[in-house]
């Protein structure tokens, strides 16, 4: 059965670390949690053929990101792949909604344009409360739909849905941990010396005018 994919990035790919953290119990081991969009295709649909293709101009599956510089490596891999990118700059406060709008937006195209007489499941991978009414829709609309992400990244309204598919069970299934340990007589775990992240250096305070003091 086809499967239309949409990938919410910062849903699965981000929350992919806490959820490990927390099933290890160990922010350590969550740090080297790498989730594997190759075995997350494969793990909603194992016939590739099914879930990278055509339709018409649209290139599936579909995943919505934004932009930090250091996942530039990721989206070219990505691209690679056949995944088609929508990718956004964030807004000065952080904020991402136009993933969650672009989303919903060509979910919607699908179903009222693209591909008005259902032939396959939609899926979506994201677990926010905006998408909520959105499965409500497609489901009206006679398709059938899976919600597939990270419980704990995921809004109760969601969680709540007979559609909805925890990934926690399936770290493993769908990604990896990276091991900095190596074998040696002094027996150190690297993962916890190196840090997946740098860490942000505090600025340093600002200097007093002169004649006051703190």
């Amino acid at each position: 059965m086809r499967s239309y994919v949409f990938v919410d990035n910062s849903n699965v790919f981000i929350e992919g670390q806490r959820a490990a953290a927390t099933a290890e119990r160990s922010v350590a081991r969550g740090k080297l949690y790498r989730l594997d969009f190759g075995r997350l295709f494969g793990f909603l649909n194992p016939d590739r053929d099914e879930v990278f293709f055509q339709l018409g101009s649209e290139s599936f599956p579909k995943l919505y990101g934004s932009e930090p510089p250091p996942l530039d490596s990721i989206w070219k891999i990505l691209e690679g792949m056949g995944v088609a990118l929508k990718i956004f700059r964030k807004n000065p406060r952080g904020v991402e909604k136009r993933v969650d709008a672009a989303l919903i937006i060509d979910c919607t195209k699908l179903v009222s344009k693209w591909q008005p007489e259902p032939n396959g499941e939609i899926v979506i991978v994201a677990g926010d409360a905006d998408y909520y009414d959105l499965v409500g829709d497609a489901t009206n609309q006679g398709w059938s739909v899976r919600v597939v992400c990270w419980e704990a990244a995921t809004a109760q309204i969601v969680r709540q849905l007979p559609q909805f598919t925890d990934l926690t069970p399936h770290l493993r299934t769908v990604g990896y941990f990276e091991r900095y340990a190596f074998e040696n007589p002094y027996e150190t775990d690297w993962s916890k010396v190196v840090p997946y992240r740098e860490e942000r250096h505090p600025k340093p305070a600002k200097a007093l005018p002169k004649g006051r003091v703190r």
